[in-house]
């Protein structure tokens, strides 16, 4: 499945996330995950986490869970890091939406002109509303 009940397409034929959709949050900080998720909740989603890109692809690849999102940090340890993650997520479920958290500027750079949103960490709930609401056919920066 490309992308969970809750969302709908977009002008771009892209996935935008709505409330109670399912989140696929990826990132090896367990503070972060929790922070995050927390986060994502009162929001209204619901989250599934994994600690790793290579986790994140496996539970997508075996179906576990059918994401309407991916939100992905960049700097993870693995065989993939979050832009490769994003790059994989792309090239096999096409309308899966994913958004890259990051605290570093360069990485900023590198997933801008890759094609992917931004999200600068530390996020506000008020910022990770709104790139949730961002056209991921539009990437941007939301800092």
């Amino acid at each position: 499945p490309a992308a969970g009940g809750a969302a709908r397409a977009s002008g771009h034929g892209r996935a935008q996330v709505l409330p109670g959709a399912t989140v696929l949050l990826v990132d090896d900080s367990e503070t972060v995950l929790e922070a995050s998720r927390a986060l994502l909740e009162q929001l209204g989603f619901v989250v599934v986490t994994a600690a790793s890109a290579d986790e994140a692809l496996a539970l997508l690849a075996q179906q576990v869970v059918a994401p309407g999102l991916v939100l992905s940090d960049i700097v993870m340890p693995g065989t993939l890091d979050g832009i490769g993650l994003a790059r994989a997520v792309r090239a096999r479920w096409p309308e899966l939406p994913v958004i890259l958290a990051t605290g570093f500027s360069l990485d900023e750079d590198a997933t801008l002109g890759a094609g992917f949103a931004v999200l600068r960490k530390p996020y506000t709930l008020d910022q990770l509303r709104q790139a949730l609401h961002t056209d991921p056919a539009r990437p941007a920066t939301v800092a």
